[in-house]
């Protein structure tokens, strides 16, 4: 595991919240740059950026700066002591379902699944308000809960060395709500029990948190707007407060070394209309200017690889800090497959003895997930069946994984996860007009079973090649 040199005092925030980093003197005549004070006539070089993806040059954002008169000489964004190089990942996504990680026999982590895959960094998405809401009702006591829902996403990071990446998830518009007005009452009792019953379980087994989950998914559209009882955008102000109170909260638990804090998840980045969203550009200027954000975290859920490149291209220009993606697919493309009518075709019916002109919307939901009356069927579909529908689809990416880590090392991107297991999507989630997101998987136990082993079924090409790039 390579571990960056964190800014890991209280003081970095204190600093620039309240200062803005306009070069104060801790002492007449000298300077300080961050948590580094510098005597009157001292020199040393600063850094642009606090780390670089793999193969970056750190001496390529490097600057000498000197303290005069209790001046730093220019280069404001020259502000960090250190920089160092950090080593990519391809790792799984979980999603808020860690015991994907589980054996299905032991209940407990299942290391020889992630050893078969080569896994070393997953990560995992908190529903905080969900959660909350559930202990504010008394029908659970979410700490038990979480202990047990994440036992093995904690025990994979503890006992057996792999990282894992914590998201959490905000998710305002579902619960019909904005965000807490800064320094409300409201606010402290939500970052309370962020603290109480979700950091305090799985903050120390994290490497990498982001502090946010598509902000934009989960914010009313009212809440991407200024707003003057928030004193700026109500949605924007939340993650900024939210990411500081992360911080300080690893600061004073004594993580702030171990642990990497990051922005995001931003979503939708190819679209014009989202790049020109000044909530948009607000977060990008915060979390690019913000000593103690590591880096910024973006899904690219896509129709076409073009608009991969078209959201890490807009993200690269706003900042030079790591990138991480850590949902990708390209489930808009699917979703219009089967909203178009898309048929098996007489090739592969022929093969499979089934009328060529069904839907393929009617053979995922009867045939492979067996959803409906009269769709109950001793077995499952084969692989070599379910490897010849995808391989004979016209929308489908061949090797679309190896394609996105391409555009991904394009774009100096530090590391990306994607979907581990599939789950057997429930019968509303099959609705032709839904994002099939039961499709684009490392395994595929809910279309295909398990083998003889216990081990679930790969998907097409996708494991073979996750594995590839782990080499």
């Amino acid at each position: 595991m390579v571990l960056k040199s964190y800014i890991s005092s209280f003081i970095v925030s204190c600093l620039f919240l309240m200062l803005s980093n306009t070069g104060f003197a801790a002492s007449p005549g000298s300077c300080s740059v961050g948590p580094q004070v510098m005597r009157d006539g001292e020199s040393a070089i600063f850094f642009k950026v606090p780390s670089l993806h793999e193969g970056g040059s750190c001496s390529q954002y490097a600057l000498e700066r000197t303290c005069r008169n209790g001046r730093m000489s220019p280069g404001r964004e020259y502000r960090y002591g250190s920089c160092t190089v950090l080593e990519r990942f391809t790792g799984v996504n979980l999603n808020e379902f860690p015991r994907q990680m589980e054996n299905r026999a032991t209940k407990r982590f299942d290391a020889p699944l992630f050893r078969r895959a080569g896994v070393e960094t997953y990560r995992g998405t908190m529903e905080v308000l969900r959660y909350r809401k559930l202990f504010l009702s008394g029908e659970m006591k979410p700490r038990q809960r979480i202990e047990n829902k994440w036992a093995s996403f904690i025990a994979a990071s503890r006992e057996h060395g792999k990282r894992a990446i914590l998201s959490l998830e905000w998710s305002f518009k579902h619960a019909d709500m904005a965000p807490p007005l800064p320094g409300s009452q409201e606010e402290r009792d939500l970052f309370a029990f962020l603290d109480t019953h979700v950091l305090d379980i799985l903050a120390p087994s994290a490497s990498i948190i982001t502090s946010g989950n598509e902000p934009f998914v989960d914010t009313k559209k009212e809440d991407w707007r200024f707003n003057p009882r928030y004193g700026g955008i109500p949605m924007v102000e939340f993650y900024k407060r939210v990411t500081q109170h992360v911080h300080a909260y690893l600061v004073r638990k004594g993580l702030r070394d171990q642990v990497a804090l990051y922005m995001g998840s931003f979503t939708q980045l190819y679209s014009r209309k989202m790049q020109d969203q000044s909530a948009t550009r607000a977060l990008f200027a915060y979390a690019d200017a913000a000593p103690f954000v590591d880096g910024v975290d973006l899904h690219t859920h896509v129709t076409r690889l073009e608009q991969i490149e078209s959201a890490l291209a807009y993200a690269r220009y706003q900042t030079a800090k790591p990138i991480i993606v850590t949902e990708y697919t390209y489930v808009w493309k699917k979703r219009r497959a089967i909203e178009s009518d898309d048929r098996l075709g007489a090739a592969f019916a022929g093969r499979w003895g089934y009328d060529p002109f069904l839907p393929i919307h009617d053979y995922l939901v009867c045939y492979v997930f067996q959803r409906g009356n009269g769709c109950q069927f001793d077995t499952k579909i084969s692989k070599a069946e379910w490897d010849d529908f995808l391989a004979s689809r016209p929308w489908f990416i061949d090797h679309f994984l190896l394609k996105a880590d391409d555009i991904f090392r394009k774009y100096d991107v530090h590391g990306a996860t994607y979907g581990f297991m599939q789950r057997r999507p429930r019968t509303r989630q099959l609705q032709r007009n839904k994002a099939p997101w039961y499709l684009g998987f490392l395994f595929s136990p809910a279309s295909l079973g398990y083998e003889r082993d216990g081990f679930p079924l790969p998907n097409y090409q996708v494991l073979d090649d996750f594995i590839s790039l782990q080499r």
